[in-house]
C-alpha cells in the first residue's frame, strides 16, 4: 500500500477504505449537542442560574450527545497519564461540572466535537478529491505502433516518445508536446483555468484534460506515475496523510501547555491553604475555573477548518507545478 501511495495508483475502491466517513447522522448528532449546549446558555442567561434541574439535564444531554469520543480518549489519556489536550479537555469538562457551571461544561464538549468532526470531514474531503482526480484520467488511448498504423492500448503500456492520437471530446491519457494538429483544451481539472486553452504544435497538454475540439497527434514526455496529474494526487494524498504544521505545533503546544496548566492549577489550589492557611474551596473553584478557561477550543478548531478548506481549494481549481 505504501507504495502505492507513492506512485498515486490508488483505486476508487481502495480509497473508500482509506480514511472514516462523516455521515449525516454525526453532522446531526454534533448539531444537536450543539443546540442543546446553546440552550443551557440562553436559559441560564435568562434565570441567572448556572445549575437549575433544566439546566443540568440538557447539558448532560449535550455532553453524552457530542462528547462521546472526547470522553473516552480523555479517560484513556487520565488512565495513563498522558498529559495531552484529551487530558486537558476532560479535566476542564469535570471542572466545570465541579464548580456548578454546567453550560460552559456542555459547550466546551460541543466545541471539541465539532473540531473532530470537522477533522474527519476534512479527511473525506481529501479522499474525493482524489478519487476525483483519478475518475478524470483515461485507461486507455490510441498509440501510433508504426507510419498510419494506429492501436489502442493501456495507458500503462504507453511509453516516454510514443505518438498518441486524440479525438474530439476524448481526455488526454498522458502529458506531453502537440506534434500535429490544433484545437482547444479544457484543462481546469488540472491547472483551475476556467476556459479551454487553445494548442498549437509545440504546446504542452496533460493527462485528464480535454480536448475540446479538432483532434491532434502529441509525443508522451511522461509516464503515467511522472504526469503532472499524477503528482496532483500525490501532493493531495501526502496533506492527507501527513499532519500540517499548525497541526504539529498544536501538539507540540500541547505538550507543554497541558502540564504547564495542571501545575499551575494545582498550586493555585493547595499553595494558599498550606502558605497561608486560607480556605481551601475557594481556592479550588478558582484553580478549576483556570483550567476550564485554559481549554484551547479556539487553537484546536481552527486547524482542521483551515486544512478543509486549503485541501478542497486545491483540488478542485487544479495545481499547477
Amino acid at each position: 500500500m505504501e507504495s502505492q501511495i507513492k506512485n498515486g495508483s490508488y483505486t476508487s475502491k481502495q480509497l473508500n477504505l482509506l480514511q472514516p466517513h462523516v455521515t449525516s447522522k454525526d453532522w446531526v448528532i454534533i448539531s444537536l449537542s450543539g443546540l442543546l449546549a446553546l440552550g443551557t446558555e440562553i436559559i441560564a442567561f435568562i434565570t441567572r442560574l448556572e445549575n437549575s434541574p433544566l439546566i443540568i439535564i440538557l447539558a448532560l444531554a449535550s455532553m453524552l450527545i457530542g462528547g462521546r469520543e472526547t470522553f473516552v480518549k480523555g479517560l484513556r489519556a487520565i488512565r495513563y497519564f498522558t498529559l495531552n489536550i484529551n487530558f486537558l479537555m476532560t479535566i476542564a469538562v469535570l471542572g466545570a461540572v465541579i464548580i456548578g457551571e454546567w453550560p460552559e461544561a456542555a459547550v466546551v464538549t460541543f466545541l471539541f466535537g465539532l473540531a473532530e468532526t470537522i477533522e474527519s470531514y476534512s479527511l473525506d474531503k481529501a479522499r474525493q478529491a482524489i478519487q476525483r482526480l483519478i475518475e478524470v484520467s483515461p485507461s486507455i488511448a490510441t498509440v501510433q505502433i508504426e507510419k498510419g498504423n494506429w492501436q489502442i492500448k493501456s495507458v500503462q503500456e504507453i511509453q516516454i516518445n510514443d505518438i498518441v492520437w486524440v479525438k474530439p471530446g476524448e481526455r488526454i491519457p498522458l502529458d506531453g508536446v502537440v506534434l500535429k494538429g490544433r484545437t482547444s483544451v479544457n484543462q481546469a481539472p488540472i491547472t483551475g483555468e476556467s476556459i479551454p486553452v487553445e494548442k498549437n504544435v509545440g504546446d504542452a497538454v496533460f493527462a485528464g484534460s480535454i480536448n475540446e475540439c479538432g483532434s491532434f497527434e502529441f509525443k508522451v514526455t511522461s509516464e503515467t506515475n511522472d504526469t503532472l496529474l499524477a503528482k496532483i494526487i500525490r501532493a493531495v494524498q501526502q496533506a492527507q496523510s501527513e499532519r500540517a504544521p499548525t497541526q504539529r505545533f498544536v501538539d507540540q503546544f500541547a505538550k507543554y501547555y497541558t502540564p504547564i496548566m495542571v501545575i499551575i492549577a494545582v498550586l493555585i489550589a493547595f499553595l494558599p491553604t498550606f502558605l497561608w492557611q486560607d480556605p481551601f474551596y475557594p481556592w479550588f473553584y478558582k484553580a478549576l475555573v483556570l483550567l476550564v478557561i485554559a481549554c484551547p477550543c479556539a487553537l484546536v478548531i481552527s486547524t482542521p477548518v483551515t486544512v478543509v478548506s486549503g485541501l478542497a481549494a486545491a483540488a478542485k481549481h487544479g495545481i499547477y507545478n
